[in-house]
C-alpha cells in the first residue's frame, strides 16, 4: 500500500517537473522540424518525377517513377538517413533523458525531502519508486516525440513499402538486425526500432540516478556517464576495427541506418542487460542497507 502511494506520488511529480515538460517540448519541436524537412524532400522527389518522366494517354507513368524512395519508414526521425535532427535525437538521447527527471533524487536529498519520504513510506519503497519513475520519465521523453514524428510524417508522406531494389535510398545495412523485417513488414520493423530507443532511453535515465548515490555533484552525476559511454564506444570501435566486423556502438543499434558492420543480438542484449542490472543493483543496495553508499 505504501509502495503504491509512493509510486503515484512520484509519477505525479514526473508530469509536474519543468525539465521533463521542457525536454518533451524541445524534442517534439525537433520532430516537427525533421518531419517538415522530410516532406520537402518528398515534394522535390514528386515534382522531379512529374516533370521528367513522361506520362501516357491514360495518365500512367511510362517509366518507373521511383516514388517509393521516399516513404514514411525512412522519413520519421528515427529512420531518416543523413538527418541532422535524427542524429541529434539518437546521440543526445543520454543527455535529454537525464535532464528529464534523473536529477530529482539529488535535489530531494539536498533539501531534506528524501528523508521525509523515507520516514513516511520506508527506505526500499522510496528508492525503488524513484528508480521506476526515472525509468518511466526517460522512456516517455523519447517515446512521445517519436510518436509525434510518426503521426506527422504519416499525414504528409505515403507509407510506400520499401523495395529491396532501392535499398540504397533507405541506407539500411545488410547486416542490420531489422533489415529483413524492414523490407517484409516495415511497420513492424519501425515499431521494433521505436521500442529499442524507448527501452534504451528509460534504462539510461537510471544510470545518472545510480551514480548520484555515490556522487553528490549534480553536473558530474548527469553528464559524466555520457562522456564515459562516448569514450567506451570510440575505444571499442578503434580496438576492433581491424580485428572484427562486429558492431559494438549502442547508437548504431538504435539507428536503422548508417552502419555496415555486423550487428549481433547478443551484443545488444548484453548492453541493455548491463543498463538494467547495474543501476537496479545500486538502487537495491541503497534501499536495503543503511550506510553502504
Amino acid at each position: 500500500m505504501r509502495f503504491c502511494r509512493c509510486l503515484r506520488g512520484e509519477l505525479y511529480r514526473v508530469f509536474h517537473t519543468p525539465t521533463f515538460l521542457l525536454v518533451l517540448l524541445l524534442l517534439s519541436a525537433l520532430a516537427l522540424v525533421d518531419g517538415i524537412l522530410a516532406y520537402r524532400e518528398y515534394r522535390q522527389n514528386l515534382e522531379n518525377a512529374l516533370t521528367t518522366i513522361p506520362m501516357g494517354e491514360n495518365g500512367a507513368f511510362q517509366e518507373l517513377p521511383f516514388l517509393q524512395t521516399t516513404t514514411l519508414y525512412n522519413s520519421w526521425i528515427g529512420g531518416h538517413p543523413n538527418s541532422v535532427a535524427g542524429l541529434i535525437f539518437i546521440y543526445a538521447c543520454p543527455v535529454y533523458v537525464s535532464l528529464a527527471y534523473s536529477w530529482t533524487y539529488l535535489s530531494e536529498e539536498q533539501n531534506g525531502y528524501a528523508r521525509i519520504l523515507v520516514a513516511k513510506v520506508g527506505k526500499r519503497p522510496y528508492y525503488f519508486c524513484k528508480h521506476f519513475a526515472v525509468f518511466f520519465a526517460g522512456a516517455l521523453s523519447a517515446l512521445l516525440p517519436m510518436l509525434v514524428s510518426l503521426l506527422l510524417v504519416a499525414c504528409l508522406i505515403p507509407a510506400y513499402r520499401p523495395s529491396v531494389e532501392m535499398a540504397l535510398y533507405y541506407q539500411v545495412g545488410s547486416a542490420s538486425l531489422l533489415r529483413d523485417l524492414y523490407f517484409s513488414h516495415p511497420l513492424a520493423a519501425t515499431l521494433c526500432n521505436v521500442g529499442e530507443i524507448t527501452l534504451f532511453a528509460g534504462l539510461w535515465a537510471t544510470v545518472p540516478l545510480a551514480v548520484s548515490y555515490f556522487v553528490k555533484n549534480r553536473f558530474i552525476a548527469l553528464f559524466a556517464p555520457y562522456l564515459v559511454l562516448l569514450f567506451l564506444v570510440a575505444s571499442a570501435g578503434r580496438a576492433l576495427v581491424y580485428r572484427s566486423f562486429l558492431e559494438t556502438s549502442i547508437f548504431n543499434y538504435l539507428q536503422l541506418t548508417g552502419t555496415s558492420l555486423t550487428q549481433s543480438p547478443w551484443m545488444l542484449l548484453g548492453q541493455m542487460g548491463a543498463l538494467l542490472i547495474l543501476p537496479l543493483a545500486a538502487t537495491w543496495g541503497k534501499g536495503s542497507f543503511a550506510d553502504v553508499l
